[in-house]
């Protein structure tokens, strides 16, 4: 199934001052009939052409001479919180990013990785933002939800929209809170059904990412990997949302865990998710075993 299938014709932003690396991006978006994509080489054209097109996405270099990417996010989202951003890093920029992840950025792509990871990024931020407007059912009563689901990665999408829409019906969080908590349960649910359920390591795809999908579609068909089941169960209270997501493979030393703040990190493939997931969300911490992570926001409702 390609990924495109959902999405109705939508607006994406990129922002580079550099022609080679914003055209670079522009061509690998541009690639789908129904994304119409939109350049600038700057943080003040861009600032114009979001008051002129309403783009339902941004792209954006974080190192730009007039105004950086940081600086950009910011901008836009004093008036627009609920457009996302996708930022592209570079090597070295890692504090950069970091602060772009804190300031409302809902996902980031090394530019090392453009070729693979920013139309699915991107794909990602669209089927969200499209549902949360074409969905109306009121979601703002549920207390506690818990569900235990297969290796069924339908399944998995479906609940991570269900989620989404969800956080939008709680009104102590602002959109860019609502991609942010989002990004972070699909990276949980993602790494419980690739790396915990079927066992098939991130450094894989980092290497060889054909073989990491060539394994994936073995261990689907094979023992135990194929019966083993995800348990999720998400709770909100006055006071918090808290997620706690269970896989059945053998877990990890969660000791081993790389330091985010490490350089280099956010140029790598493998540990990309539990950045997003200790950037994003309150408190975070895994079970000894390293095969359940539970993670909370603080918040408080608006009655």
């Amino acid at each position: 199934m390609r990924e495109d299938d959902s999405l109705k014709t939508q607006k994406i932003l990129v922002v580079d001052d550099s022609r080679t690396d914003l055209t670079r991006a522009s061509l690998l978006l541009a690639k789908i009939p129904e994304w119409e994509v939109i350049s600038a080489q700057s943080g003040p054209e861009a600032l114009q052409l979001v008051r002129t097109h309403s783009p339902q996405l941004i792209v954006t270099d974080l190192q730009m001479g007039e105004m950086s990417g940081l600086e950009l996010i910011q901008a836009v989202h004093s008036a627009a919180a609920h457009i996302p951003f996708v930022v592209m890093t570079g090597k070295g920029s890692e504090k950069a990013a970091m602060q772009c992840l804190q300031e409302g950025a809902a996902s980031y792509v090394p530019k090392s990785d453009l070729a693979r990871d920013l139309f699915h990024t991107v794909a990602r931020l669209l089927r969200q933002t499209q549902q949360s407007v074409e969905r109306s059912r009121l979601l703002s009563h549920i207390k506690t939800l818990e569900y235990e689901i297969g290796t069924d990665l339908k399944l998995i999408q479906s609940l991570t929209h269900e989620f989404f829409d969800l956080i939008n019906r709680i009104s102590a969080f602002s959109d860019a809170n609502g991609f942010q908590i989002s990004t972070a349960f699909e990276e949980a649910l993602t790494n419980a059904y690739y790396h915990g359920n079927l066992e098939v390591s991130s450094h894989l795809r980092e290497e060889e990412s054909d073989r990491f999908y060539e394994l994936v579609k073995e261990r689907l068909q094979e023992e135990p990997y194929c019966h083993r089941r995800i348990k999720i169960k998400i709770q909100i209270t006055d006071e918090m949302l808290s997620v706690s997501i269970e896989d059945e493979g053998p877990g990890f030393d969660v000791n081993k865990l790389i330091d985010p703040t490490e350089e280099g990190f956010v140029d790598r493939t493998h540990g990309r998710g539990v950045l997003l997931m200790r950037t994003f969300m309150d408190e975070l911490e895994y079970n000894p075993t390293g095969n359940r992570v539970r993670m909370v926001k603080k918040l408080q409702l608006q009655v």
